[in-house]
């Protein structure tokens, strides 16, 4: 007789046994995921804070609130924090790509140094990072060697330019060379009279950012009394040597007349002189 005519029992496999292991599985890879992300966001949120402070961070949310832009004014804010304390994590925390190439930018030229513009993403801007720093240093210095590192072979020859044996305003007119020989003349006004007011009049960008460099430099070592450095004559939130910074009128609250107080406008990243945003 063959096998097969033989009646042949099923085979019974029971699915629930292995149903319930692989949801035990799956439930176990979930919680690791949960766990790693956790972890993982309170160490950014730990860097942060040690780097910032909670505080800090949470002061400059909680300031923007009730500003009419809340996302121009917690940019500026973050951005003003980052400077403060040179620190690329809260540049980190901008969601907008040019606002944290902005920011990056910012730390870069404040502490003079290079490496923070790797943390931009456009190309063309992280060049233009690099050579502000190193223009920014080299005015600062005083040091010709500084502008060779320029790659923008415009910008170097401008800061060689600047940095050269300064012409005299009789010598720049003999050359022939009148708007060269304007900003010279305005530059002579602004180192007696140590108001910003003749650098703005330059017709040459890097000559009035030199200019306006030597003014504010000038007044801020000026040997003058504490009192009188902190000193808020119109009671705007600004002192008066913060006025002459900003160029507002440190008589008039409110130097454009747009109902915000010059103090309020800046701290918002709004500008006191005018409409628009605070450069």
């Amino acid at each position: 007789m063959d096998l097969n005519d033989y009646p042949q029992e099923g085979v019974s496999i029971s699915w629930k046994p292995v149903a319930l292991v692989a949801g035990v599985v799956l439930l176990i890879l979930l919680l690791v995921f949960v766990g790693f992300r956790v972890f993982y966001n309170s160490q950014d949120d730990l860097l942060l804070s040690q780097t910032v402070g909670s505080q800090e961070v949470s002061n400059a949310s909680t300031k923007c609130e009730l500003a009419e832009n809340e996302a121009t004014c917690l940019l500026s804010v973050m951005t003003d924090l980052a400077q403060a304390h040179t620190s690329s994590e809260v540049c980190d925390t901008i969601e907008s790509t040019q606002g944290k190439d902005n920011c990056y930018w910012a730390i870069a030229r404040s502490a003079e140094d290079v490496l923070y513009c790797q943390g931009i993403e456009e190309p063309a801007w992280q060049l233009d990072c690099v050579d502000g720093v190193y223009q920014d240093i080299a005015l600062r210095t005083r040091d010709v060697t500084s502008c060779s590192l320029i790659t923008n072979s415009l910008k170097r020859s401008r800061c060689e330019k600047t940095l050269s044996v300064p012409l005299t305003y009789e010598t720049c007119v003999a050359q022939g060379s009148s708007a060269e020989c304007e900003d010279l003349r305005l530059q002579d006004l602004a180192d007696d009279s140590l108001d910003r007011i003749y650098c703005d009049q330059m017709s040459d960008e890097l000559n009035r950012d030199t200019c306006l460099e030597f003014v504010l430099t000038s007044i801020s070592e000026q040997d003058t009394e504490p009192s009188v450095q902190d000193e808020d004559s119109d009671g705007d939130g600004l002192t008066d040597l913060e006025e002459s910074e900003y160029g507002t009128d440190p008589l008039n609250p409110d130097t454009d007349g747009d109902g915000y107080s010059d103090g309020d406008e800046v701290a918002s990243g709004y500008d006191p002189n005018g409409p628009g945003l605070l450069e």
